[in-house]
């Protein structure tokens, strides 16, 4: 389990493979203890997968720690971090995603531009970077794979990512399956951001987002007053 508390205090506990509680080790914790090497940091938003963590602070930099050995920390190498380590975001960031599984994690960040930068795992082209080659650090998801698009939500799951947009346009990539508009099955892989259209989504303002495992979720309220 991660946290992050009401005054930005950052603590995590669970099992600590790979250093992934952040605490300097790799032994466990019961409960959630607060990461002593961030005491002056603020903390906004967290996220933790198999074996990895980011966590973001208000003055938009991001530290990653736990796993390294697919590049989903983007410190540039595929060594483990026992505690947050920070990343050279050349842009203020608003929140970062890990996703994937224990064979295949990767990360994404989102900046306060709207733009979006993904690392680790390729596998099914999840990285949005147009092909499923893994990254060790932090590559750009062209605004043009939106649209020209800012992007105001991301959501990291294992096999597939979403990205919402400041338009409330959903999109996806990775290892999809969903049904088409004929309501056949398909499953297939894309290497980039596609729109994602369906008859359910036209009367539909979408306003979050969520990837998980095999499944999407998208909530939002009717286009009709």
């Amino acid at each position: 389990a991660v946290v992050s508390t009401q005054s930005g205090h950052y603590g995590r506990g669970g099992k600590g493979d790979h250093g992934c509680l952040g605490h300097g080790d790799t032994e466990s914790r019961s409960e959630p203890q607060q990461v002593q090497s961030l005491p002056f940091t603020v903390i906004i938003h967290v996220s933790a997968a198999f074996c990895h963590t980011s966590m973001v602070s208000s003055d938009g930099e991001v530290y990653m720690c736990g796993s390294g050995g697919r590049g989903q920390l983007g410190t540039g190498s595929t060594s483990d971090m026992l505690t947050p380590v920070g990343l050279d975001v050349t842009e203020h960031a608003k929140m970062a995603c890990c996703g994937g599984d224990e064979q295949h994690p990767f990360t994404l960040i989102l900046t306060a531009d709207g733009v979006v930068l993904s690392t680790g795992d390729g596998e099914n082209g999840k990285l949005g970077i147009g092909g499923k080659w893994s990254k060790k650090s932090l590559s750009f998801i062209g605004r043009s794979s939106f649209g020209d698009r800012s992007v105001a939500n991301i959501s990291a799951g294992v096999d597939h990512s979403l990205a919402l947009t400041t338009d409330k346009l959903v999109y996806m990539w990775g290892l999809i399956t969903a049904e088409d508009r004929h309501g056949v099955v398909r499953t297939r892989v894309e290497n980039l951001p596609k729109q994602v259209e369906h008859p359910q989504l036209e009367d539909l303002v979408p306003t979050q987002i969520f990837a998980g495992n095999q499944f999407s979720a998208i909530c939002g309220h009717s286009r009709q007053p």
